[in-house]
């Protein structure tokens, strides 16, 4: 028992020469909530460090991820791992090394430094430009605008070929009163939301749920093609005012109009909802709250 005792003295001892010797290892993952976070020049940090506003330091080493959610991540030193920025910055100093992934996903990514290994991710641009530039600049960004300017072409001009009259009297609703369209519309996306979730916990109305879940996805889908003809219409009326109408010029414009504003940062997504509250607002006010004839097929009244 004393010769065991001597070998774990030993061994601690030997450890702690090590420790000194090296600057100091330190290995275990931290989360600290605010505050600022430092890892020492000669320091080696074995983990992931994790905050959630405020300013991770790193004057020595990180094998490791480094995450901040709201704040600034500053590396003098080296990180092994990814560093993540939810919204802040990533500063590097003149000898700081990331080897990982830099992610900044709203705000700047400022290098002074040559030996920069990792690459950058998301929208964590190489540049000093604001947060809203680097936003706009980022090809996730640009291949997601991409995609739903095709989806809306293919879709919108799918359905304006096959149910025209239709569509083009949700328009007119919307043009008609565009703020009780609105508003309809708010009320309609909770009352659906109140009805899913009321069904659902009675197992007798799941496959009613289900049949209102399909129905509200098909609404969807026209109301959204109905906004972008709607807002092709509007523009085309505005560019081209001594042409005649011609609905496939004005699905392109209404998409790539729809598709700007859908890529603009905070704003953008603020406009783009309250357009489909409109637009869905407008369909659910033509099929149930006007007195006018609203089937598909019935031939436009003047």
């Amino acid at each position: 028992m004393r010769q065991l005792r001597h070998a774990l003295w030993i061994l601690v001892m030997g450890v702690a020469l090590m420790m000194g010797a090296s600057g100091g290892v330190w290995a275990q993952s931290v989360h600290q909530q605010l505050g600022t976070y430092v890892v020492a020049k000669g320091q080696t940090f074995v983990g992931n460090i994790t905050l959630n506003a405020g300013t991770v330091d790193v004057l020595g080493r990180v094998d490791g991820n480094v995450t901040v959610d709201l704040g600034t991540v500053d590396v003098s030193g080296v990180v092994t791992g990814n560093v993540t920025v939810g919204a802040g910055s990533i500063v590097i100093g003149p000898n700081g090394r990331i080897e990982g992934q830099r992610t900044v996903k709203m705000g700047t990514n400022n290098e002074r430094s040559v030996g920069i290994v990792g690459a950058v991710n998301q929208m964590g641009w190489t540049s000093g430009l604001p947060w809203w530039a680097n936003t706009i600049r980022a090809p996730s960004v640009w291949w997601s605008g991409l995609t739903k300017l095709a989806i809306n072409l293919v879709v919108t001009g799918l359905l304006v070929t096959l149910l025209p009259s239709f569509l083009n009297k949700v328009t007119e609703e919307m043009d008609h009163d565009g703020v009780a369209a609105t508003g309809i519309g708010c009320l309609g996306v909770i009352g659906l939301a109140v009805a899913l979730l009321g069904l659902t916990i009675i197992i007798i109305g799941i496959p009613v749920a289900f049949l209102l879940g399909v129905a509200a996805v098909v609404g969807g889908i026209v109301a959204n093609a109905s906004l972008v003809w709607w807002l092709g219409m509007r523009v085309s009326r505005i560019a081209w005012p001594e042409h005649s109408r011609q609905p496939y010029r004005e699905i392109l414009v209404g998409a790539l109009v729809l598709t700007v504003v859908e890529i603009l940062p905070w704003v953008g997504g603020l406009i783009g909802v309250v357009l489909e509250l409109l637009a869905f607002g407008a369909l659910l006010r033509m099929m149930f709250l006007s007195n006018r004839h609203r089937w598909p097929l019935y031939p436009r009244t003047k």
